[in-house]
């Protein structure tokens, strides 16, 4: 009987050599933002020892049917696509690692990520899908929901230099009241979402709020790392 081969194989054998360098390469970075977000240490130095790399980001793909125009029911609920139809795809690099890491609040993960050279001072950005009963043209306008954008990874950190555009409208910078708080992408290195309906992001509370332990630890982490060169941060 031939061994299946399943992610953990992959990344203790040094790689599958039935799959392509690209394959490969895609299996071990969807593998790393899967070990973040499952907080396993040992998996994730695992990893990153085989050469996955540090700065890879989760993959999230829409794929819809897209209507002409949508027949209202009761109450105004969307009941039924009318019209012509066509089905569109779309995909964005989301999360980063070092971003999952930093939410997660696992100083060990985000110290591993950048002793293999995770880039501290890369913008981090990341979309969230949107939701709809039955998809539209104008729905299909406002797939992404949330556009979550920090200058950095301590913006990240400490939750502040932040901005949000929401459903394609204008940015808002900081901790709004609209948006006290921050969504994440539902979990898994390679996110394929079909007619999404309902609500599937992760609720984070804002990093800073509270300013505990862990989160303390994280922005040190970040501020005292060589590269770094802004230890005002430290006073964020």
């Amino acid at each position: 009987m031939s061994q299946m081969k399943t992610p953990n194989h992959h990344l203790r054998c040094q790689g599958d050599p039935t799959l392509t360098f690209t394959e490969n390469h895609t299996v071990t970075s969807n593998s790393l933002i899967e070990a973040i977000e499952a907080g396993d240490l040992d998996l994730v130095c695992g990893i990153l020892a085989s050469g996955a790399d540090p700065n890879a980001r989760k993959t999230v793909t829409i794929t819809c049917t897209v209507w002409q125009s949508i027949k209202h029911g009761s109450w105004g609920r969307a009941d039924v696509g009318m019209g012509n139809f066509e089905s569109r795809v779309d995909s964005r690099q989301c999360e980063s690692a070092l971003a999952l890491a930093i939410h997660s609040k696992n100083l060990a993960i985000v110290q591993a990520l950048i002793r293999y050279g995770a880039d501290m001072h890369a913008p981090i950005e990341w979309a969230l899908p949107g939701f709809y009963e039955i998809w539209d043209e104008k729905a299909w306008f406002r797939r992404w929901r949330f556009v979550y954008s920090f200058p950095d990874a301590l913006s990240l950190a400490a939750g502040v230099k932040n901005t949000v555009a929401a459903r394609g409208g204008p940015s808002l910078v900081g901790n709004s009241p609209e948006f006290p708080s921050v969504r994440v992408n539902c979990k898994g290195g390679n996110v394929s979402l079909v007619n999404p309906s309902k609500d599937l992001s992760i609720y984070v509370s804002w990093c800073s709020v509270p300013l505990d332990i862990p989160i303390v630890g994280v922005k040190t982490t970040l501020a005292t790392s060589p590269g770094s060169v802004d230890p005002t941060w430290l006073q964020l």
